[in-house]
Protein backbone atom coordinates (compact mmCIF):
# COMPACT_ATOMS: atom_id res chain seq x y z
CA UNK A 1 0.00 0.00 0.00
CA UNK A 2 1.06 3.56 -0.69
CA UNK A 3 1.57 6.11 2.03
CA UNK A 4 0.34 9.69 1.75
CA UNK A 5 2.73 12.25 3.22
CA UNK A 6 1.10 14.05 6.13
CA UNK A 7 1.73 17.57 4.83
CA UNK A 8 -0.47 17.03 1.79
CA UNK A 9 -3.32 15.42 3.75
CA UNK A 10 -4.11 18.72 5.45
CA UNK A 11 -4.53 20.38 2.07
CA UNK A 12 -6.77 17.55 0.86
CA UNK A 13 -8.94 17.86 3.97
CA UNK A 14 -9.33 21.59 3.41
CA UNK A 15 -10.32 21.06 -0.20
CA UNK A 16 -12.71 18.28 0.73
CA UNK A 17 -14.51 20.49 3.27
CA UNK A 18 -14.38 23.34 0.79
CA UNK A 19 -16.26 21.26 -1.74
CA UNK A 20 -19.10 20.59 0.71
CA UNK A 21 -20.24 24.23 0.62
CA UNK A 22 -19.79 24.53 -3.13
CA UNK A 23 -17.46 27.53 -3.25
CA UNK A 24 -16.97 27.33 -6.99
CA UNK A 25 -19.68 28.15 -9.50
CA UNK A 26 -18.17 25.91 -12.18
CA UNK A 27 -17.43 22.22 -11.78
CA UNK A 28 -13.99 20.79 -11.19
CA UNK A 29 -13.43 17.73 -13.35
CA UNK A 30 -14.53 14.89 -11.10
CA UNK A 31 -11.65 12.60 -11.95
CA UNK A 32 -9.04 15.27 -11.32
CA UNK A 33 -10.76 16.45 -8.16
CA UNK A 34 -10.95 12.91 -6.84
CA UNK A 35 -7.26 12.33 -7.53
CA UNK A 36 -6.15 15.60 -5.90
CA UNK A 37 -8.52 15.97 -3.01
CA UNK A 38 -8.22 12.51 -1.55
CA UNK A 39 -11.83 12.62 -0.38
CA UNK A 40 -14.32 13.84 -2.89
CA UNK A 41 -17.61 14.24 -0.98
CA UNK A 42 -19.72 12.60 -3.60
CA UNK A 43 -19.56 11.69 -7.29
CA UNK A 44 -22.03 9.03 -8.46
CA UNK A 45 -22.31 6.56 -11.33
CA UNK A 46 -24.61 4.36 -13.41
CA UNK A 47 -24.20 0.68 -14.09
CA UNK A 48 -25.47 -1.25 -17.10
CA UNK A 49 -27.67 -3.30 -14.81
CA UNK A 50 -30.39 -0.77 -14.06
CA UNK A 51 -33.47 -1.91 -12.14
CA UNK A 52 -36.39 -2.67 -14.42
CA UNK A 53 -38.57 -0.09 -12.70
CA UNK A 54 -35.92 2.65 -12.81
CA UNK A 55 -37.03 5.88 -14.43
CA UNK A 56 -34.66 6.29 -17.35
CA UNK A 57 -34.55 4.39 -20.64
CA UNK A 58 -37.31 2.46 -22.28
CA UNK A 59 -36.49 0.51 -25.41
CA UNK A 60 -39.51 1.93 -27.21
CA UNK A 61 -38.47 5.54 -26.46
CA UNK A 62 -36.51 7.60 -28.92
CA UNK A 63 -33.38 9.65 -28.05
CA UNK A 64 -35.34 12.90 -27.70
CA UNK A 65 -37.84 11.40 -25.25
CA UNK A 66 -35.07 9.75 -23.28
CA UNK A 67 -33.09 12.98 -23.03
CA UNK A 68 -36.13 14.98 -21.97
CA UNK A 69 -37.02 12.45 -19.27
CA UNK A 70 -33.47 12.52 -17.88
CA UNK A 71 -33.38 16.32 -17.88
CA UNK A 72 -36.65 16.39 -15.97
CA UNK A 73 -35.13 14.09 -13.35
CA UNK A 74 -32.08 16.36 -13.06
CA UNK A 75 -34.37 19.34 -12.48
CA UNK A 76 -36.20 17.34 -9.84
CA UNK A 77 -32.92 16.74 -7.99
CA UNK A 78 -32.17 20.47 -8.01
CA UNK A 79 -35.68 21.25 -6.80
CA UNK A 80 -35.35 18.84 -3.87
CA UNK A 81 -32.13 20.51 -2.74
CA UNK A 82 -33.63 23.97 -3.00
CA UNK A 83 -36.73 22.85 -1.11
CA UNK A 84 -34.62 21.57 1.80
CA UNK A 85 -32.37 24.62 1.98
CA UNK A 86 -35.27 27.07 1.76
CA UNK A 87 -36.83 25.44 4.82
CA UNK A 88 -33.69 24.59 6.83
CA UNK A 89 -30.91 27.08 6.02
CA UNK A 90 -31.88 30.24 7.87
CA UNK A 91 -29.50 32.95 9.03
CA UNK A 92 -27.55 32.00 12.15
CA UNK A 93 -25.61 28.89 13.10
CA UNK A 94 -26.33 25.56 11.39
CA UNK A 95 -24.92 22.41 12.99
CA UNK A 96 -24.58 19.34 10.75
CA UNK A 97 -23.25 15.95 11.84
CA UNK A 98 -22.40 13.25 9.29
CA UNK A 99 -20.82 9.78 9.37
CA UNK A 100 -18.26 8.77 6.77
CA UNK A 101 -16.76 5.49 5.58
CA UNK A 102 -14.04 5.29 2.93
CA UNK A 103 -12.24 2.54 1.04
CA UNK A 104 -8.95 3.17 -0.81
CA UNK A 105 -5.43 1.76 -0.90
CA UNK A 106 -3.42 4.76 0.28
CA UNK A 107 -2.45 5.16 3.93
CA UNK A 108 -2.71 8.69 5.30
CA UNK A 109 -0.38 9.70 8.12
CA UNK A 110 -1.34 12.39 10.65
CA UNK A 111 1.23 14.83 12.10
CA UNK A 112 1.38 12.81 15.32
CA UNK A 113 2.35 9.72 13.33
CA UNK A 114 -1.00 7.97 13.63
CA UNK A 115 -2.77 6.52 10.60
CA UNK A 116 -5.65 8.56 9.21
CA UNK A 117 -8.88 6.72 9.97
CA UNK A 118 -11.24 5.65 7.17
CA UNK A 119 -14.36 5.65 9.33
CA UNK A 120 -15.13 8.90 11.09
CA UNK A 121 -17.70 11.60 11.82
CA UNK A 122 -17.76 15.21 10.67
CA UNK A 123 -19.02 17.91 13.04
CA UNK A 124 -19.75 20.97 10.87
CA UNK A 125 -20.80 24.46 11.99
CA UNK A 126 -21.82 27.17 9.50
CA UNK A 127 -22.68 30.78 10.35
CA UNK A 128 -25.00 32.13 7.64
CA UNK A 129 -26.12 35.68 6.97
CA UNK A 130 -29.55 36.74 5.68
CA UNK A 131 -28.49 36.01 2.07
CA UNK A 132 -27.53 32.42 2.94
CA UNK A 133 -23.82 33.17 2.64
CA UNK A 134 -21.24 31.52 4.85
CA UNK A 135 -19.66 34.08 7.17
CA UNK A 136 -17.69 31.61 9.29
CA UNK A 137 -17.33 27.85 9.54
CA UNK A 138 -15.82 25.21 11.83
CA UNK A 139 -15.25 21.62 10.69
CA UNK A 140 -14.12 18.90 13.08
CA UNK A 141 -13.23 15.36 12.06
CA UNK A 142 -13.42 12.71 14.77
CA UNK A 143 -12.62 9.01 14.86
CA UNK A 144 -15.19 6.46 16.00
CA UNK A 145 -14.10 6.98 19.61
CA UNK A 146 -14.77 10.71 19.41
CA UNK A 147 -11.11 11.76 19.30
CA UNK A 148 -10.44 14.84 17.14
CA UNK A 149 -8.13 14.06 14.22
CA UNK A 150 -8.44 17.21 12.11
CA UNK A 151 -9.91 20.69 12.45
CA UNK A 152 -10.55 23.20 9.68
CA UNK A 153 -11.87 26.75 10.04
CA UNK A 154 -13.30 29.29 7.60
CA UNK A 155 -12.79 32.89 8.62
CA UNK A 156 -11.45 36.13 7.15
CA UNK A 157 -12.10 34.78 3.63
CA UNK A 158 -9.67 31.90 4.03
CA UNK A 159 -9.71 28.21 5.00
CA UNK A 160 -7.29 27.18 7.77
CA UNK A 161 -6.40 23.60 8.64
CA UNK A 162 -5.36 23.83 12.29
CA UNK A 163 -3.96 20.32 12.27
CA UNK A 164 -1.46 20.84 9.44
CA UNK A 165 -1.02 24.64 9.47
CA UNK A 166 -2.31 24.90 5.90
CA UNK A 167 -4.30 27.83 4.51
CA UNK A 168 -6.28 28.31 1.29
CA UNK A 169 -7.57 31.84 0.55
CA UNK A 170 -11.10 31.87 -0.85
CA UNK A 171 -10.89 32.99 -4.51
CA UNK A 172 -12.25 36.48 -5.08
CA UNK A 173 -14.75 35.20 -7.63
CA UNK A 174 -16.22 32.83 -5.01
CA UNK A 175 -16.98 35.60 -2.49
CA UNK A 176 -19.30 35.82 -0.70
CA UNK A 177 -19.34 32.08 -0.09
CA UNK A 178 -22.70 30.53 -0.97
CA UNK A 179 -24.00 27.80 1.31
CA UNK A 180 -24.97 24.77 -0.79
CA UNK A 181 -25.01 21.45 1.09
CA UNK A 182 -25.45 18.84 -1.63
CA UNK A 183 -22.03 17.18 -2.16
CA UNK A 184 -22.14 18.44 -5.73
CA UNK A 185 -24.70 15.85 -6.80
CA UNK A 186 -27.14 18.20 -8.59
CA UNK A 187 -24.27 19.41 -10.76
CA UNK A 188 -23.22 15.85 -11.52
CA UNK A 189 -26.83 14.94 -12.35
CA UNK A 190 -26.86 17.72 -14.93
CA UNK A 191 -23.40 16.96 -16.31
CA UNK A 192 -24.05 13.21 -16.59
CA UNK A 193 -27.75 13.54 -17.37
CA UNK A 194 -27.74 10.79 -20.00
CA UNK A 195 -26.83 8.28 -17.30
CA UNK A 196 -29.20 9.61 -14.64
CA UNK A 197 -31.51 7.00 -13.10
CA UNK A 198 -34.30 7.42 -10.55
CA UNK A 199 -35.93 4.70 -8.48
CA UNK A 200 -37.83 4.24 -5.25
CA UNK A 201 -36.15 2.20 -2.53
CA UNK A 202 -35.84 1.92 1.25
CA UNK A 203 -33.12 3.25 3.53
CA UNK A 204 -33.11 2.40 7.24
CA UNK A 205 -36.75 1.32 6.93
CA UNK A 206 -37.79 4.57 5.25
CA UNK A 207 -39.11 4.94 1.69
CA UNK A 208 -36.73 7.19 -0.22
CA UNK A 209 -35.87 8.21 -3.77
CA UNK A 210 -32.50 7.04 -5.09
CA UNK A 211 -30.78 8.91 -7.93
CA UNK A 212 -27.75 7.41 -9.66
CA UNK A 213 -25.35 8.74 -12.28
CA UNK A 214 -22.35 7.10 -13.89
CA UNK A 215 -19.20 8.42 -15.51
CA UNK A 216 -17.57 5.81 -17.72
CA UNK A 217 -14.03 6.34 -18.99
CA UNK A 218 -13.02 5.51 -22.57
CA UNK A 219 -10.03 3.66 -21.12
CA UNK A 220 -9.05 2.69 -17.54
CA UNK A 221 -7.67 5.61 -15.51
CA UNK A 222 -5.08 5.53 -12.76
CA UNK A 223 -5.86 7.24 -9.47
CA UNK A 224 -3.22 7.84 -6.83
CA UNK A 225 -5.45 6.29 -4.16
CA UNK A 226 -5.78 2.92 -5.88
CA UNK A 227 -3.38 0.22 -7.01
CA UNK A 228 -5.78 -0.85 -9.78
CA UNK A 229 -7.05 1.36 -12.64
CA UNK A 230 -10.62 2.67 -12.61
CA UNK A 231 -13.07 2.21 -15.50
CA UNK A 232 -16.05 4.15 -14.14
CA UNK A 233 -17.35 6.14 -11.17
CA UNK A 234 -20.90 5.65 -9.93
CA UNK A 235 -22.56 8.15 -7.62
CA UNK A 236 -25.76 7.59 -5.66
CA UNK A 237 -27.84 10.06 -3.68
CA UNK A 238 -30.73 9.09 -1.39
CA UNK A 239 -33.37 11.79 -0.84
CA UNK A 240 -36.38 12.09 1.42
CA UNK A 241 -39.06 12.81 -1.21
CA UNK A 242 -41.36 14.98 0.92
CA UNK A 243 -38.76 17.28 2.50
CA UNK A 244 -35.93 17.21 -0.04
CA UNK A 245 -33.43 16.13 2.64
CA UNK A 246 -30.28 14.47 1.29
CA UNK A 247 -30.04 11.49 3.62
CA UNK A 248 -27.04 9.62 2.28
CA UNK A 249 -24.70 9.36 -0.68
CA UNK A 250 -22.12 6.97 -2.07
CA UNK A 251 -19.28 7.18 -4.53
CA UNK A 252 -18.45 3.83 -6.09
CA UNK A 253 -15.29 3.10 -8.02
CA UNK A 254 -15.53 0.42 -10.72
CA UNK A 255 -12.15 -1.28 -10.95
CA UNK A 256 -10.64 -2.58 -14.18
CA UNK A 257 -11.13 -6.14 -12.92
CA UNK A 258 -14.87 -5.53 -12.46
CA UNK A 259 -14.89 -5.18 -8.67
CA UNK A 260 -16.85 -2.31 -7.11
CA UNK A 261 -15.38 -0.39 -4.17
CA UNK A 262 -17.33 2.23 -2.25
CA UNK A 263 -14.80 5.06 -2.19
CA UNK A 264 -16.96 7.25 0.02
CA UNK A 265 -20.18 6.63 1.90
CA UNK A 266 -21.70 9.48 3.91
CA UNK A 267 -24.84 9.55 6.04
CA UNK A 268 -26.57 12.60 7.51
CA UNK A 269 -27.00 12.14 11.27
CA UNK A 270 -28.45 15.49 12.31
CA UNK A 271 -29.14 19.02 11.06
CA UNK A 272 -30.11 21.69 13.60
CA UNK A 273 -30.19 25.45 13.99
CA UNK A 274 -28.30 26.62 17.09
CA UNK A 275 -27.72 29.92 18.90
CA UNK A 276 -23.98 29.31 18.74
CA UNK A 277 -21.46 26.46 18.97
CA UNK A 278 -20.17 25.26 22.36
CA UNK A 279 -17.20 27.15 23.74
CA UNK A 280 -14.76 24.34 22.95
CA UNK A 281 -15.81 24.63 19.30
CA UNK A 282 -15.66 28.43 19.26
CA UNK A 283 -12.14 28.24 20.68
CA UNK A 284 -10.98 26.81 17.33
CA UNK A 285 -12.56 29.75 15.51
CA UNK A 286 -11.23 32.42 17.85
CA UNK A 287 -7.68 31.09 18.15
CA UNK A 288 -4.73 33.29 17.16
CA UNK A 289 -3.39 31.58 14.05
CA UNK A 290 0.29 31.22 13.47
CA UNK A 291 2.06 33.29 10.84
CA UNK A 292 3.76 30.08 9.73
CA UNK A 293 0.64 28.70 8.00
CA UNK A 294 1.60 27.40 4.56
CA UNK A 295 -0.38 28.42 1.49
CA UNK A 296 -1.82 25.73 -0.78
CA UNK A 297 1.01 26.26 -3.31
CA UNK A 298 3.66 25.95 -0.61
CA UNK A 299 2.01 22.83 0.80
CA UNK A 300 1.87 21.12 -2.59
CA UNK A 301 5.49 22.00 -3.33
CA UNK A 302 6.62 20.82 0.09
CA UNK A 303 4.75 17.53 -0.24
CA UNK A 304 6.19 16.89 -3.70
CA UNK A 305 9.70 17.35 -2.28
CA UNK A 306 8.96 14.92 0.54
CA UNK A 307 7.58 12.27 -1.82
CA UNK A 308 10.38 12.61 -4.35
CA UNK A 309 12.68 9.54 -4.48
Amino acid sequence: MKKTIGSIIGLLFLMGVWGSVNLFSGRVDSTLAQDLRGREHVVFLHSTDHPEDATQLENKSGPAEIREASENIAQEVQALNEQWLDANAESGWIHIVTQWKEDYDEIGILPDGNTLEKEYSMDEWYLLNEERRVVKGIFIRRDLNGKVSQVSVLRDNAWYNLTYNDVIPVPEEALPVEFVWDFGFPGEATRLVDSLVKEETTLDGQTVVLYTVTEEFSSPMNFSEYDEPITAIKTRAYYEPDSGKLLSSEQIMIMSGGRERIRTSVKLISWTMEKQPPMEVLDYLNATYKETFRSSAETTSFAEQEMAP
